[in-house]
């Protein structure tokens, strides 16, 4: 179909040299996602990326696995679906944008046990939004999982139906690629990176583009869910849910990114927001 051939050129756009080729080789799978999504009913459980060092020092540039979840639980509280967080190392983010998206979500530590115990086997729905390998992942703000555990977790979690959106051969779905290609295009690429084997995997130049057009995808396959994709896209929502992020750490109130050249805590934003109107724009040519 056209909108989603239009998304995945989009989001490959200047991906990180060696993953052309990963991006080729899962054409299909952003559509393939968003049908799956579109047509469930079951629960939808949202792990995003663990940033080695939160935000300190990153600005926004970290937002990406936080962004992406907020957007993506959007079009599936629309859908009347259940959303779960697994916790980040930053114990108040995740809970402060869902307030301030109105969502209406369940956030679980990321224990193994109480995982294992609720999710694991359990028939879910799994979206990894740029989780990293047990490289990147660092012991952080309470989080009481171990490196290696914290790799073995997302591994199991992705026995049910998972969905991986990815922009670095490190990250949870890069199992849907052949660890050879991976060894092929980046020399350090090994067995022992997270390389969970997702059904679908989407590979963007940015996590949030990716998300951003998984987010899309679901509204373009469900009519009925187009409003709340548009909604979950929009400029003025992705800024209010960057200044909540980051206001404890800036001390500043309405930041405005949709400016010219809107910077924030050293991170510009300017690409990022021309993305977004190219992925809403597949939306708003369809709604009534």
């Amino acid at each position: 179909m056209e909108a989603f051939a239009f998304l995945e050129s989009v989001i490959a756009r200047d991906v990180r040299p060696g993953l052309e080729r990963a991006a080729a080789l899962v054409t299909g799978d952003l559509e393939r996602a968003a049908c799956h999504l579109a047509a469930s009913s079951t629960p939808l459980l949202i792990a995003a990326g663990w940033p080695a060092d939160g935000l300190e020092g990153e600005g926004a540039s970290n937002l990406s696995g936080p962004l992406g979840a907020v957007s993506l639980a959007l079009v599936s509280q629309a859908a009347d679906r259940r959303v779960i967080f697994i916790d980040q190392p930053w114990p108040p983010l995740l809970p402060a944008l869902a307030r301030a998206a109105d969502l209406e979500i369940e956030v679980v530590p990321a224990d193994r046990a109480e995982i294992e115990r609720r999710f694991i086997h359990s028939g879910l729905d799994v979206a990894f939004i740029g989780c990293p390998d047990a490289t990147r992942i660092r012991r952080h703000g309470g989080s009481r999982l171990e490196v290696a555990e914290v790799v073995a977790l997302l591994d199991r979690l992705a026995t049910s139906h998972s969905i991986g959106v990815a922009h670095a051969p490190s990250e949870v779905g890069m199992g849907r690629i052949p660890i050879d290609l991976l060894a092929e295009a980046f020399a350090d690429a090994d067995d022992s990176r997270s390389v969970a084997a997702t059904q679908e995997l989407i590979v963007a130049a940015s996590v949030h583009w990716g998300v951003w057009a998984l987010t899309a995808a679901v509204g373009v396959v469900d009519p009925d869910l187009r409003q709340a994709a548009s909604h979950a896209l929009t400029p003025q929502l992705i800024n209010h849910l960057v200044e909540v992020a980051t206001r404890g750490e800036t001390g500043s109130h309405g930041h405005d990114l949709s400016g010219s050249a809107p910077e924030l805590n050293g991170f510009d934003w300017s690409i990022h927001l021309a993305m977004l109107a190219s992925i809403s724009h597949v939306l708003k040519t369809r709604l009534p």
